[in-house]
């Protein structure tokens, strides 16, 4: 069997084909190509993250627009609501969880354990933990859904009439209850940190606010991690462009043309070039 991997161009909807590749550039090729589609994945974490932050924000106070407080809303309901609100915060609370285990253990593969990448990346998470109460409260809350379930058991639901439009407004507030989370996980296990913050907390106090500071921690960390894959980036693309030797302005009509010969029997597949992954000069961001 015969093989060939030529580089091809889309023109006016006919391929047109430049020119066979070597072993070398193939080699360089196939290694670019699998950086860039390994460095893509650890971008996953932080864009689960990022839906199940917004899932939560947006579907919980949708489960409530169209209820009416005015009147008695059956317990069920309630029930349900508050049910489902946890289900969200415990995906936002895993996800986050698993964002920032996944990216030291990433850096540690890829950089080294004493990398200064790696030591930047904790220090950002040091710095985070030492300045939000959310992302610290969340550091430990992950250990306390683990042995005690659910971790919000409130919701303050009020409906205020509008004169104007002659309807009610609904006013949907998530709630931590502090003596809960005390009971059921004593202040030495909330941390010498945290245990007497939150010893002092309100009776009830928001969830919403803890979610959107921590998600704003999360961004944080994740610019980090951009900044130390920009570089491996950079490199990939380049490689590529050098082993396709294709020019610095290449455009995505490019693609490679794997030939293969059987018994006198020739076919042709058509591969895509990832240059959705690849970093163009007009998008160095």
């Amino acid at each position: 069997m015969e093989e060939t991997i030529n580089l091809g161009k889309s023109k006016n909807g006919k391929i047109e084909f430049l020119q066979e590749l070597s072993k070398e550039q193939i080699e360089l090729y196939d290694k670019s190509s699998k950086e860039l589609i390994e460095i893509n994945k650890t971008t996953w974490p932080f864009l689960i993250a990022k839906q199940n932050y917004f899932l939560f924000m947006e579907e919980t106070l949708e489960d409530f627009k169209n209820v009416n407080f005015a009147e008695e809303v059956a317990w069920e309901f309630m029930q349900e609501k508050t049910i489902q609100s946890n289900r969200r915060l415990f995906n936002f609370l895993g996800s986050f969880a698993s964002y920032v285990d996944h990216t030291k253990t990433y850096l540690s593969r890829k950089f080294g354990k004493d990398s200064e990448e790696l030591a930047e990346f904790k220090k950002e998470t040091s710095f985070h933990f030492d300045n939000t109460f959310g992302y610290r409260f969340f550091c430990k809350l992950r250990d306390y859904t683990i042995h005690c379930g659910m971790p919000m058991g409130n919701i303050s639901a009020t409906a205020t009439r509008n004169e104007k439009r002659k309807v009610y407004e609904n006013s949907v507030t998530l709630k931590f209850g502090k003596n809960e989370l005390l009971e059921k996980f004593s202040t030495k296990k909330w941390g010498i940190i945290v245990g007497p913050e939150l010893e002092k907390k309100e009776e009830f106090f928001s969830v919403s606010n803890l979610v959107y500071d921590t998600m704003i921690c999360i961004q944080k960390l994740n610019e980090k991690l951009d900044k130390f894959n920009k570089k491996l980036i950079d490199e990939a693309t380049e490689n590529i462009v050098k082993a396709l030797e294709i020019n610095s302005d290449w455009d995505e009509s490019y693609c490679l043309l794997l030939w293969k010969e059987i018994s006198g029997e020739k076919s042709v597949q058509i591969s895509q070039i990832p240059f959705h992954l690849m970093r163009t000069k007009k998008n160095v961001a």
